[in-house]
């Protein structure tokens, strides 16, 4: 037992000395590993719990889960979010990074205003992020790259038929698991990667904190691989970033990204509970006037963000890292 915690010792040893670049390299290959192996045994696990045979279980996975029982592919959503971005951040914090105080519950903090102030930015910033949404998803390529834009929105389609698939349910029981598997589980497990790990591992390497909160935004929007949706994540990963940035406790953005969520998969069980396929759209929703009226409502509730996470911790985040 004492040679299997010397020999734990000396691997986090090994990993916490590299640089930065190879940390990074190294957390790759265990996002990688921890996927397969996260992804297996959930195949494993799929066919005793789903009673299917494990060729058939692997089949589907290979096909995207195109034409699959929606609770199969809640499950497996769930299984690719704890293989691909939380198993990686806790081993990656405990072998390299050793950034715990972060995931700390930060006392000083008044978490009631928190929360308020973090469900009026997310909800008063609705029209400028469905704004955003449909400019990204007007963007065409140029006619010689007429194919490329053709693929990426056939792949797209796809994994937004997915989505819609998993929320068109007028079930309490459906609402409740979504919740936890479409509005929870992304929030903690993204955060604890992107701005658990990543950035603080950025800004290491950079030495500048907005370079390492973008770089992260840009990682974070384009692993979710939807091409006409870049924008709108990039703006939600850098809005996340400053949360962290500022609070320097990871449950600022992670409450931040499960309001964010939670209102998209609460908007889409009011519509199944309506009867409707999708949101038809509302002019009054995107027209100048309402825009406007969010664009100033955000930049004062952040603004009172930022002003409140300076009080309460008036050391700069810099001197911390």
């Amino acid at each position: 037992m004492e040679n299997s915690f010397t020999a734990w010792g000396m691997l986090r040893q090994l990993f916490s000395d590299a640089s930065p670049g190879r940390q990074f390299l190294f957390l790759i290959v265990l996002m990688g590993t921890c996927l397969t192996l996260v992804s297996f045994i959930g195949m494993v696990l799929a066919a005793v719990l789903f009673q299917m045979p494990f060729a058939e279980v692997q089949a589907l996975a290979e096909s995207g889960f195109q034409n699959s029982p929606v609770s199969l592919v809640r499950y497996f959503q769930g299984v690719q979010t704890v293989g691909l971005f939380l198993l990686p951040a806790l081993l990656a914090n405990c072998l390299f990074l050793r950034t715990e105080d972060s995931f700390k519950w930060v006392r000083q903090h008044q978490w009631g205003s928190v929360l308020a102030m973090l469900v009026v930015l997310m909800t008063t910033g609705m029209p400028l992020m469905e704004k955003l949404i449909s400019w990204n998803a007007s963007v065409s390529f140029p006619e010689k790259w007429s194919y490329l834009e053709q693929h990426l929105r056939t792949m797209e389609d796809l994994r937004n038929q997915l989505s819609q698939n998993m929320l068109a349910s007028a079930s309490g029981l459906n609402l409740l698991i979504n919740i936890a598997i479409m509005a929870i589980l992304p929030a903690v497990a993204e955060e604890f990667l992107f701005r658990g790990v990543l950035q603080p591992l950025f800004g290491q390497w950079f030495r500048n904190v907005h370079v390492s909160i973008w770089v992260v935004a840009a990682i974070f929007s384009a692993i979710h691989m939807q091409f006409f949706g870049f924008i709108p994540r990039l703006v939600l990963g850098g809005l996340f970033g400053y949360l962290y940035f500022w609070s320097r406790t990871i449950w600022v953005p992670v409450l931040a990204h499960f309001i964010n969520n939670l209102i998209a998969v609460g908007f889409a069980f009011w519509i199944a509970v309506q009867g409707q396929d999708k949101f038809s759209g509302s002019p009054v929703f995107t027209s100048w006037l309402t825009l406007v009226f969010s664009g100033i409502v955000v930049f004062l509730v952040l603004k009172a963000i930022r002003k409140k996470f300076q009080k309460a911790l008036p050391t700069s985040m810099e001197e911390t890292q």
